[in-house]
């Protein structure tokens, strides 16, 4: 379907017990197949982790398979959440985790998921240029504390230092724009986030 339509694959994501299990030849052969560039964990673990060393030893495990993606032209990548702004045990676990990941791996910023929840009261930009050319395909996904129907251009992000930072520093090559609590259609809701990227200069 996407070679009928010409449409290219930006990544896909995968899940922590596709990673941490044993069916990567299988899995392996069908993104080969699609030409998938990014192979992207969703996440770790829906809830966190509650030490610093499970948080590392999760990186390592993804390092492991970022090796073998590698030996098959693909590269692995990690998108974040909220959780891994939540310190513990002294530390970020989103600094734990990209501290540790080999230099190749794809930090997937996603934007709105950093400042959801108490924890962080604004989005964290300067992880942009604490790991740079690092941010090969991000998620633009608003954020409102007033309006959880805020689509992208519509709420707190800066998205002007964001493009900013991705463009100079990020070595980004896809913006994703992510939206999953719209009002109305989907189709609706994806029209007016491309015509707000569209009036900032996207």
């Amino acid at each position: 379907m996407l070679d009928e339509i010409d449409l290219p694959l930006a990544g896909y994501h995968v899940m922590p017990d596709w990673v941490f299990g044993d069916g990567w030849d299988t899995e392996i052969e069908f993104h080969r197949t699609l030409g998938t560039p990014y192979v992207v964990v969703a996440l770790f673990n829906s809830k966190g982790f509650a030490t610093a060393a499970e948080w590392m030893e999760s990186a390592d495990k993804l390092n492991a398979f970022a090796a073998r993606l590698r030996a098959h032209g693909m590269t692995a990548g990690y998108h974040n959440h909220d959780m891994e702004f939540r310190v513990t045990e002294g530390h970020v676990p989103f600094e734990l985790i990209f501290d540790r990941l080999d230099d190749d791996v794809v930090m997937q910023f996603d934007f709105g998921n950093t400042i959801r929840g108490p924890h962080q009261s604004e989005v964290p930009l300067h992880y942009l240029e604490r790991y740079p050319a690092r941010a090969k395909t991000v998620h633009l996904k608003e954020f409102s504390r007033t309006n959880r129907h805020a689509l992208v251009g519509e709420g707190e992000v800066p998205w002007t230092q964001a493009f900013d930072l991705c463009e100079t520093i990020g070595g980004t090559e896809w913006y994703i724009v992510e939206h999953d609590r719209w009002e109305g259609s989907s189709l609706a809701a994806a029209e007016r986030s491309l015509m707000n990227l569209r009036e900032m200069g996207k």
